[in-house]
């Protein structure tokens, strides 16, 4: 995952972002699709 302005607080929040879309895209695919059926694994 590319990166920019590492260690600033905009920079951190949209890496952080980023790294929820893709977790939330691969949830997805395995089928989950609540986030109670995420919280149970």
């Amino acid at each position: 995952m590319p990166t920019e302005d590492r260690h600033t607080a905009g920079g951190d929040a949209l890496a952080t972002a980023r790294l929820l879309q893709q977790l939330l895209q691969l949830a997805k695919k395995k089928g989950i699709r609540t986030l109670g059926a995420l919280i149970q694994g």
